[in-house]
Order: C-alpha cells, then sequence, then structure tokens
C-alpha cells in the first residue's frame, strides 16, 4: 500500500475501511466508461497483433483480424482492412 500517502483522505478512508462516504470524484466515471475502454483497449491489442502479423506475412487470419479490429479509427482502419485483403497473395506464398 506504497501509494495510500499520496491519495486524498477521502478516497484513504473508503480504499482501507470502506466508511465514509464515497469521494465526490467516485460519481463522475459511470462503470459503462470502463466497460468500453476494455473493449476499445482489447480492439487495439488485436489490431497491433494483427499488424505485426501483416508485417512478418505469417497469418493472414489474423492480418486481417487487425485490420477489422482497426475499423473504429475509420480511415486508417479502411484502408488496413482494403490493404490486407489485396495482400492475401503475399501471405499464401510465404506460408
Amino acid at each position: 500500500m506504497l501509494f495510500l500517502p499520496l491519495v486524498p483522505d477521502a478516497w484513504r478512508l473508503y480504499i482501507l475501511w470502506g466508511s465514509g462516504s464515497i469521494p465526490a470524484s467516485m460519481n463522475y466515471v459511470p462503470i459503462r466508461w470502463a466497460i468500453i475502454g476494455g473493449c476499445v483497449g482489447v480492439l487495439g491489442i488485436l489490431a497491433v497483433m494483427g499488424g505485426i502479423s501483416a508485417i512478418r506475412r505469417k497469418r493472414f487470419g489474423l492480418a486481417l483480424a487487425g485490420a477489422i479490429c482497426a475499423r473504429p479509427s475509420v480511415i486508417l482502419g479502411i484502408l488496413a482492412v482494403i490493404f490486407v485483403a489485396l495482400g492475401k497473395r503475399e501471405f499464401e506464398t510465404e506460408g
């Protein structure tokens, strides 16, 4: 619990003993934002793994899945799907 001296008093009481009122700053971050952030994080990790697979030309399926996971970045995601799909022949000759 080395980080506790850096935490404000209201948070410290709530973390250690569960007593006191819930700190006001806790009400500003609904749980749905944490869930959305986790989903975006997973999509980002898959996009990076797919990009690495595309650069190495190892697995076409993973590269295409990574390109699809990059779709939330709209323009770059669409371009990634197009370029990976057009380069399918290069994956088959390498494997």
